[in-house]
């Protein structure tokens, strides 16, 4: 457990706490310098998409068929009017499986806690001390 929150972008009790949005993405599909930037709002419509292809079996062992990335990229693309490409949308999917397992052992420890409302992990101070410290 030791160091688990290096680099995931914690800061103690704030809601601010949630991972940091990636580099700015240009709007032209043909800029050589993109590097893609991930709204809330576009993780939400990738993880719905990523559901369907779920229920469709198309998720084995907790990744999406190769076969399949193109066209989930294309229908991702077409519903927010991004140029995301195929690549940055499973460096996304991976990224948002990473810190899903970080949250979920978190959440999980003694004294650790969910706050739905914030969608943030919650504890005492002695607990987020605790992990400040193994982070510092």
């Amino acid at each position: 457990m030791k160091r688990f929150l290096k680099g995931k972008g914690f800061v103690h009790g704030s809601s601010s706490s949630q991972r940091h949005v990636d580099e700015a993405i240009s709007s032209n599909p043909k800029s050589t310098s993109r590097i893609a930037r991930w709204p809330e709002e576009h993780n939400v419509v990738l993880a719905e998409l990523l559901y369907e292809q779920f229920v469709h079996g198309n998720i084995c062992n907790g990744n999406l068929r190769k076969e399949q990335w193109p066209n989930l990229v294309n229908v991702l693309n077409r519903r927010l009017g991004t140029y995301y490409t195929d690549s940055s949308v499973m460096i996304r999917f991976k990224n948002m499986k990473a810190d899903f397992r970080t949250l979920y052992q978190l959440t999980n420890r003694s004294g650790w806690g969910w706050d739905e409302e914030l969608h943030i992990p919650i504890a005492t101070e002695e607990l987020w001390e605790e992990i400040v410290q193994v982070n510092m």
